[in-house]
């Protein structure tokens, strides 16, 4: 990067405007030193005028001209150039911070994910179980309708066969009614038991 000038004879001044116009560093608004507003940013406004440039002899710009350490040295005294360094030191701590939180929500964010994971296993596992369960329940409810729908039928036949027996003269009208009694007792209960499954 290079400077150009001319000589000046001493005593000749160059006047600027008391407020130039302000450029800033970034797209957030901030405040320019001619407004007098009072709104605030971290990153600091950059003037077109130099004072420590426009008051430096001739031996030392020309130093900077050649020397880029020179130049560089200059052009730190600046004060936009201290307060872009602070604001630079400012960002890169932001930054750091930023990225630490960042890491301690990703790192929570994973292990509610594998708690999620782990739960869904969970619930598939459940409902697999609860299926096979229902599947069980549902044979044994066939077995057992099937089951009592056969003893009601035999408990009829029995009836049926009492009645003959008395009819036959094998059997006395007490123990008849004692005996069909029961049985039919028995094949109404099983029937509705069969209906109600």
């Amino acid at each position: 990067m290079g400077l150009g000038w001319k000589k000046q004879k001493p005593g000749t001044n160059v006047q600027m405007a008391a407020c130039s116009p302000v450029y800033s560093a970034t797209p957030s608004p901030m405040t320019s030193s001619c407004s007098g507003g009072s709104s605030a940013s971290i990153i600091p406004e950059i003037p077109l005028r130099f004072e420590n440039l426009e008051n430096a002899d001739y031996t030392t710009l020309e130093r900077a001209l050649n020397d880029p350490n020179a130049y560089a040295a200059l052009l730190g005294q600046t004060q936009i150039n201290q307060q872009l360094t602070s604001v630079h030191r400012r960002f890169e701590a932001a930054q750091s911070q930023s990225q630490l939180v960042y890491m301690n929500e990703s790192t929570e964010l994973s292990s509610n994910s594998h708690a999620m994971r782990s739960l869904h296993d969970q619930n598939r596992v459940l409902a697999r179980h609860i299926g096979e369960s229902e599947a069980l329940l549902k044979a044994k409810k066939v077995v057992a309708r099937k089951q009592l729908g056969q003893m009601a039928a035999r408990n009829e036949a029995d009836t049926a066969q009492l009645s003959k027996r008395l009819l036959f003269g094998e059997i006395n009208v007490k123990d008849f009614t004692s005996q069909f009694v029961t049985q039919r007792v028995l094949m109404y209960e099983r029937r509705e038991k069969c209906e109600g499954m």
